[in-house]
This record gives structure tokens, C-alpha cells and sequence, in this order.
């Protein structure tokens, strides 16, 4: 990371820096398309819960551990009912 960043790590740091930029002056609601939203929500909720299940994890010891990936797999077995088959 930073120093030793090959050209293409760059240049998606770049695109990141200036998706951000975006967002911040337009917001992200005017950004996408009407019929995009519910799959951008979708999408930040399955990285809100991939953070929140990182965070358990790296202060939660081996119990905690345990608890966060039994309800993390739990979301998963609820969620699968929804997907398109």
C-alpha cells in the first residue's frame, strides 16, 4: 500500500478519490439510476455487516468469535431465501 502501489492499484485509489468526491457534492441518491437503489442499499448493508462482524471479531476473543460467525452464517441462511434462483 502507498510506496509500493503497482499502476493499477493507483489508478483504482485514483478512481475511489474521485467516486468519493462525487458523492460528497451530489450525493449518492443523484448519482444512480431510481431503479438501482434498492440493490446500492442491498450492497451497503453486506458491507456494514461485513464490517460490523470484523469488528466483533477483532474484539470479541474466541467466544465472541464463535457468536459473530453463528449470527453472520444465520444471516446468510435467512437471507438465501430471497435470491434469485
Amino acid at each position: 500500500m502507498g510506496i509500493f502501489d503497482s499502476k493499477e492499484e493507483k489508478q483504482k485509489k485514483e478512481e475511489i478519490k474521485l467516486i468519493k468526491e462525487k458523492v460528497n457534492k451530489q450525493g449518492i441518491s443523484n448519482l444512480i439510476d431510481d431503479k438501482d437503489l434498492l440493490k446500492v442499499i442491498i450492497e451497503q448493508n453486506e458491507c456494514l455487516i461485513g464490517i460490523a462482524a470484523a469488528n466483533a471479531i477483532s474484539n470479541a476473543g474466541m467466544v465472541g468469535d464463535a457468536v459473530v460467525i453463528t449470527h453472520t452464517n444465520l444471516y446468510y441462511d435467512r437471507i438465501k431465501q430471497y435470491f434469485k434462483t
